[in-house]
């Protein structure tokens, strides 16, 4: 078994940390420079506005198919608003998931 200096072993260790360090700074500058490219800005006025709208249009046609759907289903059936029910729900929620999404 070697017998190694403990000194010659510290200057070892000591030698990596400033190369550790240079790493965590390029990587805080990736980091900052990703966030300022990818990340949006808080959104103005004018895109709220238009999230409204998107958020009314979607409601309102994703329900609106699903009942349109279910009540065809039901006259198809001979079934009284049991599909009706069950795709106003899935339109419902497929609208939610969708405006969830949007925005997120």
């Amino acid at each position: 078994m070697k017998n190694y200096n403990v000194s010659y072993i510290i200057k070892i260790e000591y030698n990596w940390i400033p190369h550790i360090l240079n790493s965590l700074k390029d990587l805080e500058e990736k980091i900052s420079n990703f966030k300022a490219k990818h990340m949006h800005p808080h959104k103005s006025e004018k895109a709220l506005k238009s999230s409204g709208v998107y958020v009314i249009t979607e409601l309102i046609a994703s329900i609106g198919l699903g009942a349109l759907i279910g009540y065809q289903l039901d006259q198809y059936f001979s079934t009284h608003a049991l599909f009706l029910f069950i795709f106003i729900i899935l339109g419902l929620i497929s609208s939610l998931y969708n405006i969830y999404i949007k925005l997120k």
